[in-house]
């Protein structure tokens, strides 16, 4: 009777979860909508992501004094040449209320650059455990329509938090943050910084740094608006997926079962040498990504003197190569079946690390006066996704 009891129990952990009810199918698209619902979702992550990285190649312009039309109306009264610092311009008010918000510039101090840049991981390094708890009590279409609303309104509010207050603008840029707290996709991100860095760099010589915020907020406030009338966490709810198409997309797939909660092993897992080598790989690879997704703009304006469209393109060199090489190395990989999936890991990020370290060592001893020197630096982003 014991192991009867016994078996019964089990059986009552295993039970498996309550399925949604199938809704009447209105409009099947085609019976291709798990196809709209992959676009939308890999729109949904490009945007809060282009909404957070968008600040890295705007501040390139927020702090460029020479652009500014009171810097270059008090230089030709002082008979001063344009390309030289005029000490007396320091002490202008380039963030006048007098000025138009798109002519504003601000002479941040290194402590707050670096503040303003934390800020977004600040608020990603807190956000991520409610965000995650979210996601397995609410469902992502709550969730990640939560997140879209704030980053597209964090983002609309920067250009008028920083004319307004700076640590108003650190708080603000803590909710962008929050847009690094539900990015499963991998390849996302490459893919978005592609584009975003030489986009972001257009518009803030052409129309305005704060239109970059305007117009990533736009376009968040839009695609978020057809991920609330379109996306349902369930196919089964969904009024434009068939039956035959439900039948494609279950075919294969277990019914999930609830199974008995466990306690982690945190000693184990702390005392296991592989798993200190991970760690100190993830330092290193998130190191490169942070030189890549949020220095290389800086660097290649303030060091190189690049113009701000031109250090937006070449910023986005890396980050383009970035997706070709994560998409042909996991291709090979996937077809290599004469190796152990030991031995490729193993060779990958050795090429990998070795490769980044080794171009980034070229880099540091050419001169800074030589123009193409940061081009001895493009290749180490890329080579980390190998």
């Amino acid at each position: 009777m014991k192991n009867l009891a016994m078996d019964k129990v089990g059986e009552m952990e295993a039970l498996p979860e309550k399925q949604p009810v199938k809704e009447i199918t209105s409009f099947a698209c085609g019976g291709h909508t798990r196809h709209w619902i992959l676009v939308l979702g890999t729109l949904s992550l490009a945007i809060v992501l282009g909404c957070a990285i968008s600040f890295n190649p705007a501040i390139v312009v927020m702090m460029d004094l020479h652009s500014s039309p009171l810097y270059l109306m008090h230089n030709n009264s002082s008979g001063v040449n344009n390309n030289t610092i005029n000490p007396t311009s320091l002490s202008l008010d380039y963030n006048s209320w007098d000025l138009p918000l798109a002519d504003r510039r601000f002479a941040y101090t290194n402590t707050q650059k670096m503040l303003l840049l934390a800020s977004a991981f600040g608020g990603c390094l807190i956000c991520f455990l409610p965000i995650t708890i979210c996601m397995q009590r609410f469902g992502a279409w709550r969730t990640q329509l939560a997140i879209g609303i704030v980053v597209s309104l964090s983002t609309a509010l920067i250009p008028i938090a920083a004319t307004s207050n700076f640590y108003l603008l650190c708080v603000v840029r803590f909710f962008t943050g929050t847009a690094f707290t539900n990015l499963f996709p991998v390849w996302v991100y490459p893919v978005v910084c592609s584009h975003k860095f030489p986009l972001a760099g257009i518009l803030a010589q052409t129309v305005g740094w704060p239109w970059v915020f305007y117009s990533h907020a736009f376009l968040g406030f839009f695609i978020f608006s057809l991920w609330a009338v379109f996306y349902r966490d369930h196919p089964q709810v969904h009024s434009c997926v068939s039956e035959a198409e439900l039948q494609k997309i279950e075919f294969g797939q277990q019914a999930p079962v609830k199974h008995k909660e466990y306690k982690p092993p945190y000693t184990q897992i702390l005392s296991t040498s592989s798993i200190w080598a991970i760690l100190i790989a993830v330092i290193g690879n998130f190191s490169i990504i942070q030189f890549a997704n949020t220095f290389l703009p800086m660097f290649l304006r303030t060091a190189l003197n690049y113009s701000i469209s031109t250090s937006g393109l070449v910023s986005a060199i890396p980050l383009f190569f970035q997706f070709i090489v994560k998409w042909v190395t996991g291709y090979t990989t996937d077809h290599l079946t004469s190796v152990s999936d030991l031995v490729k890991v193993k060779f990958c990020n050795s090429v990998s690390f070795c490769g980044a370290a080794l171009f980034f060592l070229i880099a540091i001893f050419l001169p800074p006066g030589l123009p193409t020197g940061c081009l001895w630096s493009l290749p180490s982003p890329v080579l980390y996704q190998c």
